[in-house]
């Protein structure tokens, strides 16, 4: 039988930097990320801006009701 088990370490309140290698996709996905784990950093979101530029808006919009 064969399984895996995960054992992970204590949340820190560490700023964590993560690089999004100029992709839209993951500088969006870890700006959704951030709006739960703030200590995230991210090193550039400007290319967000060449495929969806409206991103922002609708991230802060949708952060500001999911609140409530």
């Amino acid at each position: 039988q064969q399984r895996l088990v995960i054992n992970p370490r204590p949340l820190t309140k560490q700023k964590v930097l993560l690089s999004s290698h100029n992709d839209h996709r993951l500088a969006m996905i870890f700006l959704i990320l951030k709006q739960v784990i703030t200590e995230i950093e991210i090193d550039d979101t400007s290319c967000i801006k060449k495929s969806a530029p409206e991103f922002l808006d609708f991230l802060q919009t949708w952060y500001y009701y999911s609140k409530d």
